[in-house]
């Protein structure tokens, strides 16, 4: 059986999509977890408010990259990418109507940002990385095989053919 060239790049950009969005993840987890108690962000207002996040969040987000770069199963890591960022972009788009909004504290946010137009530039470039990231994973989450069955049947159809 002849394969389309184009058949074959999909799988490769689906395979730089996990790993663009797994190290996004993996820089957002360590962000979270190197940032310093006290500062003035989102992130350090959940943490007073249920200080159990300070190690889960970063941990939840970890686990995801790390699975996303496997490749193992990729749909269930999707699926939760896809709702955790759902969930990070509502939190941000209610902090943009904010008068005085926080910095998000998600990935690097430089302390020195404290006018609250360059505030809100910082969280609507956060909302657009989450649904640059959320159609990447949607792209993947319509690619990926959906279960073993299937990829069976293929794969007997093709050598018998």
């Amino acid at each position: 059986m002849i394969r389309h060239p184009i058949a074959k790049s999909r799988w490769s950009a689906a395979r730089i999509i996990r790993i663009v969005v797994a190290g996004i993840l993996l820089w957002a987890a360590w962000k979270k977890f190197s940032v310093p108690p006290g500062s003035v962000t989102m992130y350090d207002g959940w943490v007073r408010s249920f200080p159990p996040i300070r190690f889960a969040l970063p941990g939840l987000e970890l686990v995801l990259a790390v699975w996303l770069a496997s490749g193992w199963r990729v749909r269930i890591p999707v699926i939760a990418a896809i709702v955790l960022l759902s969930i990070f972009s509502a939190l941000l788009a209610a902090e943009l109507s904010k008068d005085n909004p926080d910095p998000c504290g998600c990935l690097e946010t430089p302390d020195a940002i404290v006018a609250p137009e360059l505030i809100r530039r910082d969280l609507m470039l956060g909302v657009a990385r989450n649904l640059a990231m959320m159609t990447g994973l949607a792209y993947l989450l319509a690619s990926a095989p959906r279960d073993r069955a299937r990829r069976r049947s293929r794969r007997n159809q093709e050598s018998s053919s």
